[in-house]
């Protein structure tokens, strides 16, 4: 194979890439099945940890999600929790019409800031930046991008692919990266009924989740959590 066709080859593949990407923001190209019974559809839900060493985790999100309609507004999820131990490197927010262009940009100065404990604690210092949105069409997507630094490894995000009732997910991963000295302990449950691919090697721990259809609560159900992954 030439230069000339090993570039080609390489442009298609960018291309390819990139005309996936940009489908995420298109209401239109969401599966049938991911819209029945869904309020919201978690396009892309991206989890990217690293551990460095005993006193550093870097935690990477990435979530794209189209809302369908107004009842879909609550599974935003557009915030990040922080205190005096961890730190909020990058934080963003972009906002897509149906047809998949870009309507709204929100940078880390644009997010509401908050205490997120009761006012009746005075020795709690969490605190929540959350980015305060009105819709003004259905549908629209959303792309939320943060990054956190902390020196506390004892707790990991949890990983929920399937987040709660009327909400499907096309795609959600989640990845630890970790010091193989350090070491991770894993549960895992109610992983056999969905469709959910993993891998754990030293020092790499990684699941992918894709096309989890959206649930309809019934009555006398078990909670939502005691039967999802």
């Amino acid at each position: 194979m030439n230069i000339k066709n090993i570039l080609s080859v390489f442009l298609i593949l960018i291309t390819s890439h990139l005309y996936s990407q940009e489908e995420l923001y298109i209401a239109s190209t969401i599966s049938p099945d991911l819209k029945k019974n869904a309020n919201a559809v978690i396009r892309l839900d991206e989890t990217k940890i690293n551990i460095e060493s005993i006193r550093n985790l870097k935690h990477s999100y990435k979530r794209i999600i189209t809302i369908l309609n107004k009842n879909g507004d609550n599974d935003l999820d557009t915030y990040v929790y922080y205190d005096n131990k961890i730190r909020v490197k990058s934080l963003k927010a972009i906002v897509y019409d149906k047809n998949g262009n870009e309507i709204n940009k929100f940078k880390k100065s644009n997010f509401k800031d908050v205490a997120a404990v009761s006012s009746f604690s005075l020795y709690e210092d969490s605190r929540v930046k959350y980015l305060d949105y009105t819709p003004i069409n259905y549908p629209y997507t959303v792309e939320f991008i943060y990054e956190t630094e902390t020196n506390n490894t004892a707790w990991i995000p949890f990983w929920r692919p399937l987040e709660g009732y009327y909400l499907s997910t096309e795609k959600s991963t989640f990845e630890v990266v970790y010091d193989s000295e350090v070491g991770i302990n894993i549960k895992e449950n109610n992983f056999s009924d969905f469709n959910i691919n993993g891998k754990n090697n030293e020092g790499l721990l990684s699941y992918t989740a894709e096309n989890l259809k959206a649930i309809k609560p019934e009555d006398l159900s078990p909670s939502f959590r005691e039967f999802t992954p």
